[in-house]
């Protein structure tokens, strides 16, 4: 158990609040610091520079109560808000926990993640709208530049002022010509005074001087203002962070403490820390207006003090008004204060990506709390499952040994027939103990047992948000210059979450899974023995099978009571031993997964620090240095493409008989001109030494083919638009494709919508009749999306052959758009179906589906591999020369088909080191076209006639070849034998799966389709 004490906010350095001594001399620094009084000859010149410090004094309690006092409401509001969602969840939570006490502790601990879950939904909220106020408002430099100019204009222009009697004196050292000077003016007074006449006056052009003074570094000392905004707008993003922090080490404290008497307080001292938190964050808010002002009066101080030092001596021979000339100053001051604007501006940016960041961060807590609820719901199914066929079963057996040990005991010696009818309950018991475990084994071999664990959480992340665009980095600290903005970098945040699942989690959950299923292995042998021993027994008993030597003893019925007895005894003392852990199986399991799953949900809310995000953007800069690299290779394939296309020409125009004779006179051999070799139209090999998570990866049936979706996604659209349709038209759309294209995934993408009240898949999987294609339209609701495959059973080649296939042209104009019609089918029977029914007129978007060039095709085999996190080599050198010349070897074998050249890649894995970490890729599998090329042309032509229709039986066979039934029984056998086709089921023949989009592609290469 955790200490109760440990429910404390994450520390942050606290400043201790003010005294009322440190209030009276910050207010008497603040009054020294704009000097004292001017005290010259001139009491005009007095009192006009005390009414420009009067306004300037003035504007600083404006900015006080303006700029500053803004931002200070709209942080206090914003912390407001989120100390109101805290207080609303923690009230409810005190009410909850006293209504419902009666909560299992399990039920409490999903109820406290959801509502922390809700909380921090609530928190991503108000972060997201505090980040879009901070980016469309908030204050601007120009305001102070504009009141100070308006105060400088208020002064006058020139001021007429007596000299200063420092005038006349002279100094220390100074220079000749002020030497001369002073004696001129000295001489110049006492002549007045002679006559009787004021002294000399001297010009002080006071507003030129002011915006001298004002004007002079003003955008530098402005933007030490504007960096106390952007340094609090990041203090208060990390500060709310480090509460959130907090309150989810609080709620994970809850959880471990949940039904406990100590519960209510735990709740209250939660309450009461994380509310200091939020009062020392709203008391370092007025310091930070404290602070602003300070600074807003160092920077209109300064200038009026060296406005106060130039009055004696302005316009006199020791300070002439050419050296303080502000024209040309003002025009430097403009443009300075323009660019601290745009700066400022982006600077914000930055800074209102800071609580971007902070929102992600939220929806990660909000997700992480969603998955642990999950996590808990799916292990206690698991957990109940793992006893129900394990620690139960092994509970039963031994409640059986026990009573046939009893039975036996009680009897001396049994009689025959007795101690068979004694095993028999045991026997029953054992087999379904074993077909118990044998399920469980198989579950866990095939992922199934954490395969819905695994589905929720990527169900979890794909729920998430799907970009961010965040800082690359924290705004770094700049005392009295703005900090330089950071670099925006988009964040797929649902996709990595759902990466990250796939990549980290799910490899260690199968781990688990692996080991768990390893420890099966002792329980399965244990009822083995069982097994063995109660079969022993009963035929030894039974004298069935014995072989008596003659030379031995024979072995009396009580001898062979004995016997039974002590091996039964022992057994059941194996598996007494054995059922204390299977006992704590489902707990250790449990806790194996969930460890995993919350460490590994641990480190990525680590790696989407900023320094993690900053690093996947180097990662894609990266990957686009090395998209010219590709284009560079793809002009090579290009060209080894044409030639590949050239000679295929000039053997359709030749023909391949006049090629072979034209090699037999030159006296060459012809590549391939052999007995085709049928071992290529074999499925390639599983490959089983490669680990059954990675087969998982390269899963040709997998539904999240994103690739082959991203390749089509305008055609996706379209077929989207036309199951929408409009008022009274049919809402139809088909996908025409060869066999491994990846239809399954096209589809599944067009057909995922929430705008329909139901989804009906039909799939034809044998020769239908009209009365199954009426069955389809009989009380069909309307507003559903009906998914049709598998079409080409509805047609055959014999009277009557195409009337269900009409039947549903009909259907599907009589229901004039109520539903909506989305139909998979192979290109040629689509040509072949369009001929025999208006197909073609009634599906109004007809998309058809193309292979992948190889660019795509090596995207998607190297985007699945890069999910494992395993090290990829090719032979022989693993170079560039290597990478390059297996994909161009694998498009050109599997023609761009996805699915045929994800079997591919997994037969030509020639090494999986698993403990390094390293894939090892040698040659892919041979194609089977040029085998298919090499068969004789009226094997073709059948393949062609099973191709262009789906499937044929012998009869439909006979029909269109005018032979016999039993011939045409007889060549499709031979099709079977040769390993071209299959027969699933009943009398019907169809193309074996893996080469049906490679035949598809050989009989459009020679013509076949034209």
């Amino acid at each position: 158990m955790t200490s109760t004490d440990d429910i404390r906010v994450p520390p942050v350095p606290r400043v201790e609040s003010a005294s009322s001594g440190s209030i009276w001399s910050a207010a008497l620094e603040m009054q020294q610091a704009w000097g004292l009084p001017p005290k010259t000859a001139s009491p005009e010149l007095d009192q006009a520079v005390l009414e420009l410090q009067a306004d300037l004094q003035a504007l600083v309690e404006d900015i006080r109560q303006g700029p500053l006092g803004r931002w200070c409401e709209e942080a206090g509001d914003f912390l407001l808000e989120l100390r109101r969602e805290f207080l609303r969840h923690h009230r409810r939570l005190v009410v909850q926990s006293r209504q419902e006490a009666e909560r299992t502790p399990t039920a409490a601990a999903e109820w406290l993640r959801m509502e922390l879950a809700e909380l921090a939904d609530r928190f991503h909220t108000v972060a997201l709208s505090r980040s879009s106020r901070l980016t469309h408002g908030g204050w601007s430099p120009t305001e102070i530049v504009d009141a100070v100019d308006g105060s400088i204009a208020a002064l006058p222009s020139q001021v007429l002022a007596p000299y200063e009697p420092s005038a006349y004196d002279d100094p220390a050292h100074q220079s000749g010509y002020r030497w001369v000077a002073r004696r001129m003016l000295r001489l110049d007074r006492w002549s007045r005074n002679l006559v009787g006449e004021e002294a000399r006056l001297r010009v002080v052009p006071l507003r030129a001087l002011a915006t001298y003074h004002l004007s002079k570094n003003a955008a530098a000392r402005v933007e030490g203002l504007a960096a106390v905004f952007l340094q609090s707008e990041a203090q208060l993003a990390v500060r709310t962070r480090l509460i959130l922090d907090g309150i989810v080490k609080g709620y994970d404290i809850l959880v471990e403490h949940v039904g406990a008497a100590d519960f209510p307080e735990l709740l209250n001292r939660l309450r009461k820390q994380v509310e200091d938190e939020f009062a020392l964050t709203d008391e370092e808010l007025r310091r930070i207006v404290d602070e602003g002002t300070r600074r807003a009066t160092r920077l209109l101080s300064h200038s009026l003090r060296a406005i106060k030092e130039d009055l004696p001596v302005i316009g006199t021979f020791d300070l002439p008004m050419r050296r303080r000339e502000e024209r040309r100053l003002i025009e430097t001051r403009d443009q300075e204060v323009r660019q601290l604007e745009q700066r400022l501006t982006k600077t914000k940016e930055t800074a209102a990506g800071q609580y971007v960041l902070l929102a992600l961060h939220l929806e990660f807590v909000a997700f992480k709390a969603r998955a642990k609820r999950r996590l808990d719901e799916r292990l206690t199914a698991l957990s109940h499952d793992i006893r129900g066929r394990s620690h139960v079963h092994v509970e039963r057996v031994l409640t059986v040994l026990d009573h046939v040990l009893e039975v036996l005991g009680a009897e001396e010696e049994a009689e025959e027939g007795a101690i068979e009818e004694s095993l028999e309950p045991v026997e029953r018991v054992l087999g379904e103990a074993q077909r118990s475990a044998h399920q469980l084994l198989d579950q866990f071999a095939a992922d199934q047992s954490v395969g819905p664990l695994l589905e929720a959480l990527n169900r979890e992340a794909t729920a998430l948000t799907d970009r961010y665009k965040v800082p690359a980095g924290r705004l770094p600290h700049a005392e009295y210059k703005l900090p330089p903005p950071l670099v925006t970098v988009e964040v797929a945040f649902s996709d990595l979450v759902s990466a990250f699942i796939q990549t980290d989690v799910a490899p260690k959950v199968l781990a688990v899974a692996a080991e768990s299923g390893e420890k099966l292995r002792p329980l399965l042998m244990a009822f083995e023995e069982i097994e063995r021993v109660v079969t022993f027994s009963t035929e030894q008993f039974d004298d069935e099978l014995v072989y008596r030597d003659p030379g031995t003893m024979d072995l009396g019925h009580g001898q062979m009571h004995e016997v039974i007895i002590g091996s039964l005894t022992r057994s059941r003392d194996a598996l007494r031993e054995l059922s204390k852990q299977t006992a704590v199986w489902p707990e250790e399991i449990a806790a194996a997964i969930r460890e995993a799953v919350v460490a590994e949900l641990g480190s990525l809310r680590d790696q989407l620090g900023e320094g993690e995000i900053a690093s996947a953007r180097s990662e894609r800069g990266a990957a686009a240095a090395q998209a010219l690299d590709v284009q560079l290779a793809r002009f090579g394939r290009l060209i080894g493409r044409a030639s590949e296309e050239g000679s295929k020409t000039v053997r359709r125009v030749v023909g391949d008989d006049r090629i072979t004779e034209l090699y037999d006179r030159l006296g060459l051999v012809r590549e391939g001109s052999d007995v085709p070799n049928l071992s290529l139209l074999d499925r390639p090999d599983r490959n089983e030494a490669v680990p059954i998570y990675y087969r998982r990866l390269f899963s040709p049936q997998a539904h999240w083919a994103g690739d082959v979706v991203a390749a089509h996604g305008a055609a996706i659209d379209r077929v989207r638009s036309a199951l929408a349709g409009g008022s009274g038209a049919l809402r139809t759309a088909a996908l025409v494709g060869v066999e491994g294209v990846g239809r399954g995934a096209f589809m599944g993408a067009a057909a995922r919508s929430d705008r329909w009240s139901f989804v009906k898949r039909v799939a034809f999987t044998r020769p239908a009749d009209v009365a199954e294609i009426d069955a389809i339209f009989t009380d069909l609701p309307r507003g559903g999306l009906v998914v049709v495959s598998g079409l080409a059973w509805c047609s055959s080649p014999r009277p009557g052959g195409f009337d269900p296939l009409r039947r549903f042209v009909d259907g599907v104009v009589a229901d004039r758009g109520r539903s909506a019609w989305l139909l998979e089918i192979d290109t040629m029977v689509w040509r072949y179906a369009c001929q025999c029914a208006p197909l073609g007129d009634v599906f109004n978007e007809v998309v058809h589906i193309d292979a992948l060039r190889e660019p795509e095709l090596r995207d998607g085999i190297l985007a699945r591999h890069h999910l494992s996190g395993l090290e990829l080599r090719f032979r022989p050198e693993d170079s560039d020369a290597d990478r390059d010349k297996f994909f161009q070897s694998l498009h050109a074998a599997s023609g761009g088909l996805l699915q045929v050249a994800l079997t591919s890649w997994i037969a030509a894995i020639a090494r999986f080191d698993e403990h390094n970490g390293v894939v090892t890729i040698g040659d892919p599998p041979a194609s089977p076209l040029d085998a298919l090329r090499m068969l004789p042309e009226d094997v073709l032509l059948a393949i062609y006639l099973v191709a262009r229709q789906g499937w044929v039986d012998a009869e439909g066979l006979a029909a269109q070849f005018r032979i016999p039934r039993a011939a045409a029984e007889g060549r499709l056998s031979k099709l079977v034998a040769l390993g071209v086709l299959e027969r699933p089921s009943g009398r019907a023949f169809v193309i074996r799966r893996h080469l049906r989009g490679t035949i598809e592609r050989m009989l459009e290469e020679g013509g076949w389709t034209a």
